[in-house]
């Protein structure tokens, strides 16, 4: 009867242990899939984080080309490259009865895409008086 008892002990000790086992691995099967959302939720942060700096600063280069396009137009050039960005700047003059408005269109280009667009524009009186206006937002 000892024995039979001792035989029953171990083969339910084994089943404990194949259960542990068992229980064990869903456990680390869990774990890791966790782990792969939680993973690929900071890669998705990282990346629009990524975008929406180079929006900041593309938004940035058009505002300060249309201060710049404001204080004087003459001094704006055509095309201006500035830490991987391409600011292109194109005026067409509108004349007028007493001077001529002009009429800026202010694009932001990274890696080949235009990341923001700005329209200004600035009044050139023939007697010296100006007056300025911008407006814009994504491309």
């Amino acid at each position: 009867m000892v024995g039979r008892l001792r035989e029953r002990t171990r083969a339910r000790s084994e089943r404990a242990r194949g259960a542990f086992m068992v229980e064990a691995m869903l456990m680390l099967a869990c774990l890791l899939i966790v782990l792969a959302v939680v993973m690929a939720a900071f890669g998705a942060a990282w990346t629009q984080g990524a975008r929406t700096d180079r929006a900041q600063q593309a938004m940035t280069l058009a505002q300060q080309t249309a201060e710049r396009f404001a204080a004087d137009p003459a001094q704006v050039p055509p095309l201006q490259e500035e830490g991987g960005y391409t600011v292109r700047c194109e005026v067409e003059p509108e004349p007028r009865a007493a001077g001529t408005l002009l009429h800026a269109t202010i694009s932001v280009e990274h890696e080949g895409a235009e990341a923001f667009q700005l329209r200004a524009t600035r009044y050139l009186s023939a007697d010296g008086a100006q007056g300025t206006s911008a407006e814009g937002g994504d491309a």
